[in-house]
């Protein structure tokens, strides 16, 4: 019988761990190296507080948090012209939007059902994908993919089911507006199904029986009582034959693995200068970004927050230039403070996050009482890179394969097409592999 395998991942964010969470529940040897300082506030980037998602507790067997009061929505959307509350009810969410959008209401809730019924028949859908392209003869394989429509609808873009359901432009980015803090990629132009899976994420919460606290301390037991969490600090990487061998830490310890995942700079980061220098290496360094998604974090008094905002606000600002959309997500401290937690995501080429009074001066528009007691800042931005295109045809093979054997890019990159089915489905299908040879 074969060794088992140990898959090691660098995690640089929420969506890393929960996949190699999912590893460790398929029986798999795991081992995670990661910041503390990403972990710390790794679920706060995402529109929904995914320890209320049914979607994902259920797969990882956590219990569902429930919500924290019933006239507070799930998360609300805010622009220059409207505010929605967003329930994960059917009967709450529609009475918000009659509510708030008066005729428009029934062609916007009509609109929103459609997106998540086609993004839960995408779940099925997804079980089946091959998702590891082979590694000979990778790109005939995508291009004949390309020319191909094993899914319904799988070249209908946004703009062709805004315009079908009369909604308008101002209603059409309220609902791309959560995808563009996914990617910032996402347009009108964008494909209907991964839209479709995203918002069926978002609107998957359920009634919820525990404390997010709770969920969040299960999630995190199932990697530290596998003993799989590595904290230390790497050092460096050895590679032999085109292969990544081995993890050395400072600490002098040395983790030998099957397969890593990671994303392009950390695996370069750690190589010596001579295996820098190598072909393998530099086709990983052509390997380039094509979005960045930082995250601000910055103390608050809890008394400023108004009463009745959700935990997680997407606002869409008057920004005339990318980032418009950004995510805040807000977490209670010890005492009188709250944790404020401001993500938002970039284009290539403009890696860098936002300077702080830029990014101060854009809430302005949301909570205007900040002029006079700005924010304390808390640590740092953290962000990671996307390289991943925004392409139907990554469907079936996201190109995770790197110029090293047995090096793939962090599970995360399928997110923004696929989202948390294709990260299961991707974990799963490399267990298939393994139990088939």
């Amino acid at each position: 019988m074969a060794e088992e395998k140990l898959y090691l991942i660098f995690a640089e964010n929420f969506y890393d761990l929960v996949f190699a969470v999912y590893l460790n529940l398929l029986g798999k040897k795991v081992r995670v190296s990661a910041n503390r300082d990403s972990l710390e506030n790794a679920s706060e980037l995402i529109p929904l507080d995914p320890f209320r998602s049914q979607l994902l507790a259920g797969r990882l067997g956590l219990p569902l948090a429930k919500e924290k009061d019933p006239y507070v929505p799930d998360f609300q959307i805010i622009s220059q012209k409207y505010r929605l509350d967003f329930f994960w009810d059917r009967y709450r969410r529609d009475f918000s939007f009659n509510r708030d959008l008066g005729q428009d209401a029934e062609k916007f809730s009509n609109l929103l059902n459609r997106l998540v019924k086609t993004g839960r028949e995408l779940e099925l859908a997804i079980q089946n994908l091959p998702l590891i392209a082979p590694k000979k003869n990778a790109e005939f394989f995508l291009n004949l993919l390309s020319r191909a429509k094993t899914f319904p609808d799988q070249n209908l873009q946004l703009k062709s089911v805004f315009a079908s359901a009369g909604i308008s432009s101002e209603l059409s980015q309220i609902l791309i507006a959560p995808l563009r803090i996914i990617s910032p990629h996402f347009s009108e132009s964008s494909s209907f199904l991964s839209a479709s899976i995203i918002w069926r994420f978002i609107l998957s919460g359920a009634e919820g029986i525990v404390s997010s606290k709770e969920s969040l301390a299960s999630f995190m037991e199932i990697l530290t009582a596998s003993k799989s969490l590595i904290l230390e600090e790497p050092l460096s990487i050895e590679i032999s034959a085109g292969k990544i061998t081995e993890l050395r830490l400072h600490s002098g310890r040395r983790i030998q693995a099957d397969l890593f995942f990671a994303s392009p700079p950390k695996i370069l980061e750690l190589l010596n200068e001579k295996d820098r220098e190598s072909r393998k290496a530099k086709s990983l360094a052509e390997r380039f970004p094509r979005s960045t998604i930082f995250s601000h974090f910055y103390e608050i008094k809890s008394d400023a927050l108004p009463e009745a905002m959700a935990e997680r606000v997407i606002w869409i600002s008057a920004r005339t230039e990318d980032p418009k959309e950004f995510l805040l997500c807000s977490k209670p401290l010890t005492g009188a403070l709250n944790l404020i937690c401001i993500s938002y995501a970039r284009r290539k080429g403009e890696a860098k996050p936002l300077n702080e009074e830029d990014l101060l001066q854009t809430l302005l528009g949301l909570f205007p009482w900040t002029k006079a007691e700005p924010p304390k800042k808390r640590k740092e931005p953290l962000g990671f890179h996307q390289y991943l295109k925004l392409e139907p045809v990554k469907f079936y093979y996201p190109q995770l394969r790197t110029s090293f054997s047995n090096l793939f890019l962090t599970p995360s990159e399928l997110i923004p097409i696929l989202g948390f089915p294709g990260l299961f489905r991707f974990a799963e299908r490399l267990a298939e592999e393994e139990k088939d040879k």
